[in-house]
C-alpha cells in the first residue's frame, strides 16, 4: 500500500522552488535596469563628446543635439517596463509569502519590503532617470550659451559628476 500524499507539503515545495526562480529573475531584472542606466549615460556622454569635438563643422545638424535626449527617453521607457515586470513579480511573491507558514512576528522579505522600503527604492530610480533626462536635455542648451572650450569642459565634467554622484548616493540609500 502507498503512503498518503500530503498535498500541502507538495504545494509548499512548489512555491519554494517558484520563489527561488522569481528571486533570481528579479535580481537579473534589477541588474538590467542598472545596466540600462549605465549604457544611456555612457551613450549620451559619447554623443555629446563627438558633437563638442565637431562644433566647427557645418555639416553637423543642430538636430543631432537632441539624440542624447531621445536615447535617455528610450532608456527610461525600457527601465520602466522592466520595473513594471519587477513590480508584478513582487506582488505575486508577496501573495505567496502570505500563504506560507512563518515564525510569529516575521514576515516574508517582499511583504516587508512592500510595506517599508518600496517607496524609497522607486524614488531612487525615478530621481536617477530624472537626472539623466534633465542632463541630456539641458546640456545642449547650456552649450549654446557657453561656447568657450573651458566652459564646455566645466559643464560636461559637472554633469557627469552630478549624475554619477546622484546614482551612487541614491543606490546606497
Amino acid at each position: 500500500m502507498t503512503e498518503p500524499v500530503d498535498v500541502n507539503e507538495i504545494a509548499v515545495g512548489i512555491h519554494k522552488l517558484e520563489l527561488e526562480i522569481l528571486h533570481t529573475q528579479l535580481n537579473a531584472d534589477l541588474q538590467e535596469t542598472r545596466r540600462t542606466e549605465q549604457i544611456v549615460i555612457v551613450g549620451c556622454g559619447a554623443i555629446f563628446t563627438w558633437l563638442i569635438s565637431n562644433l566647427d563643422k557645418p555639416d553637423v545638424s543642430k538636430w543631432a543635439w537632441g539624440i542624447p535626449f531621445l536615447l535617455a527617453i528610450l532608456g527610461a521607457v525600457r527601465a520602466s517596463s522592466i520595473l513594471a515586470r519587477i513590480n508584478k513579480a513582487s506582488q505575486y511573491i508577496t501573495q505567496v509569502e502570505k500563504t506560507l507558514p512563518r515564525l510569529p512576528g516575521i514576515e516574508g522579505w517582499r511583504t516587508f519590503f512592500a510595506e517599508h522600503g518600496r517607496k524609497t527604492a522607486l524614488g531612487a530610480v525615478i530621481i536617477t532617470w530624472l537626472f539623466i533626462l534633465l542632463g541630456s536635455l539641458l546640456a545642449p542648451l547650456l552649450l549654446k550659451v557657453w561656447t568657450e572650450p573651458y566652459q564646455i569642459g566645466i559643464i560636461v565634467f559637472g554633469a557627469v559628476n552630478l549624475v554619477v554622484w546622484a546614482g551612487i548616493s541614491i543606490r546606497r540609500a
